[in-house]
């Protein structure tokens, strides 16, 4: 599967003491001089054969909304949409993306449970 990178603008909110929004709108950013991956800069200036690799731009779409419940659990709610472009056909995407997110969901409460342990009580 190729690199692909997908440019979005990023817009997030706290939503009272215990809650957040974010929404993700793609956005074309290949005409700005600091687009790394967009521009096709990262080509001549990556400092790895990885970051070399010329992307796929997708196109990625996202809201979501995160609270803290009264039972201490965390509510995530999000509708998405995506294409990955290149070769890989929509309806397989669909298949996959569900679980992807799932996947990485998990990763990031991982992550932010591994945060708090090293910043300690």
């Amino acid at each position: 599967m190729a690199t692909r990178v997908f440019p979005v603008l990023v817009i997030s909110a706290k939503t009272g003491a215990s809650g957040f929004i974010v929404v993700q709108i793609p956005v074309h950013i290949k005409s700005l001089a600091h687009a790394f991956y967009s521009n096709g800069r990262n080509v001549q200036e990556g400092n790895s054969s990885l970051k070399r690799k010329k992307p796929v731009l997708g196109v990625y779409t996202s809201i979501e909304r995160c609270v803290l419940t009264a039972n201490n659990e965390v509510e995530w709610t999000m509708a998405t949409a995506s294409d990955a472009k290149g070769w890989l056909p929509l309806w397989t995407q669909k298949v996959g993306v569900p679980g992807a997110i799932t996947k990485d969901v998990g990763f990031l409460m991982n992550w932010i449970e591994e945060k708090r342990k090293q910043k300690g009580p």
